[in-house]
């Protein structure tokens, strides 16, 4: 826990994504092994708090070495099919497992219905879901569409393209980060204490950032201009409805505050940022709360 540039209160978190664990590692010896291993290397990063999603495991919510582990589990989807067609989701914090059955994993033409009813179910038990896809995926639009009550898209998985199949549906699920190996990027969420039911709220309510080092504040200030606190950054960029699929930008300069002028067409705003040394944050998306006024 830390107090930001803002003094605010947050919480250094950490989605870890399992996909790729040797299948000798599920006895439950070795689970508790491998996720003890995790916990304490977490820990010495600095971390309040770690998500560990585990293929069709479902892990409950607990405390080891000292770091909360918030409840979570990965769910593949159609591991028969090739890589361009295949797509997870994690679901984090929620109050029980999920009824989802390993064998969904398997699933070709339906795998979509069932990812969909997955993100409801997630969300009816109080849960966090997260996309995974793979960086050149072929699914249709038809197919991601059934996706779109997401919370969040890993970083990796955004493009424009899959954006505004989102923002054509009325969604606008925020972006993060998930470590798939050892502790490189963190969440970092507006929350008083270490509840999960704190947690979960403030993800809920966009009160979060994710990236791997810098500090990013953004706060819709009037009817026409968001305000952008951060620390050093030589580069801002802004993308939202009116700038898609390009992003507005400003750089070769040290900033640690820049106001963005909302546009008539703006419904949702993503702010980035990146310092001297290529570190970055993400703001989680910014629904736009008043309509530009001339």
């Amino acid at each position: 826990m830390f107090v930001d540039i803002m003094g605010k209160t947050k919480l250094k978190i950490g989605i870890l994504v399992l996909p790729t664990l040797d299948k000798a590692v599920y006895q439950e010896e070795k689970i508790n092994q491998k996720i003890s291993e995790i916990a304490a290397q977490y820990a010495i990063d600095g971390y309040d708090a770690i998500s560990i999603a585990m293929p069709y495991n479902y892990l409950d919510e607990c405390e080891i070495e000292n770091i909360k582990i918030l409840s979570s589990c990965l769910y593949t989807f159609g591991d028969t099919l090739p890589e361009d067609k295949r797509f997870s989701i994690v679901g984090m914090g929620m109050d029980m497992p999920p009824e989802a059955q390993a064998d969904w994993r398997n699933l070709q033409r339906t795998s979509h219905v069932k990812a969909a009813e997955l993100i409801r179910i997630i969300n009816k038990y109080n849960g966090i879901s997260i996309l995974l896809l793979p960086k050149n995926t072929t699914l249709d639009e038809e197919q991601i569409e059934k996706l779109c009550d997401v919370d969040m898209i890993d970083i990796s998985s955004m493009s424009d393209k899959i954006y505004s199949i989102f923002t054509k549906n009325g969604r606008y699920p925020s972006i993060t980060v998930c470590n798939k190996g050892a502790p490189r990027a963190s969440v970092l969420v507006e929350s008083l204490d270490f509840s999960k039911t704190s947690i979960v709220r403030a993800i809920k309510a966009r009160r979060f950032y994710s990236g791997t080092g810098p500090e990013l504040s953004v706060n819709q200030v009037a009817a026409d201009k968001i305000k952008i606190n951060c620390t050093p950054a030589q580069k801002i960029s802004f993308y939202s409805s009116s700038s898609a699929p390009e992003v507005e930008v400003l750089e070769n300069n040290s900033y640690v505050e820049a106001d963005y002028s909302v546009k008539e067409n703006d419904e949702f705003l993503m702010v980035s940022i990146f310092d001297e040394k290529k570190n970055f944050a993400v703001s989680s998306t910014c629904k736009i709360a008043n309509w530009y006024e001339k």
